[in-house]
């Protein structure tokens, strides 16, 4: 009933799972994640240790409980702090379009 309402876009839906200094992405779209990780680097001012990227494909892929979908893109990586941090409105322009089409995945129902 929800994906009715909601018209969700799963090439769109990043799935993020972090501890202190390393993260998991999960998404059908490469390019999603590479966004994900370029908004890692600014808003939590991390850098991806370069020896530490893994990437894996996932055959089927529970994106929710109660979603599978055929496949995705998994990433997982260790990332240092710089300590440079910086707010939504210094970040690049196309990656603050990209975070600004808030949800970016689905449309939220107003009822």
């Amino acid at each position: 009933m929800w994906e009715a309402y909601s018209n969700p876009d799963w090439d769109r839906y990043v799935y993020d799972s972090y501890g202190k200094d390393e993260y998991e992405l999960t998404s059908r779209s490469l390019p999603e994640i590479e966004r994900y990780i370029e908004m890692i680097r600014w808003s939590d001012g991390a850098c991806v240790v370069s020896d530490s990227m893994r990437s894996a494909t996932i055959n089927p892929w529970q994106a929710t409980y109660w979603k599978e979908l055929p496949d995705a893109h998994q990433v997982t990586f260790r990332a240092e702090k710089t300590g440079q941090f910086h707010l939504p409105q210094e970040w690049p322009p196309q990656l603050q379009k990209w975070w600004q089409e808030d949800p970016r995945w689905y449309t939220r129902w107003e009822g």
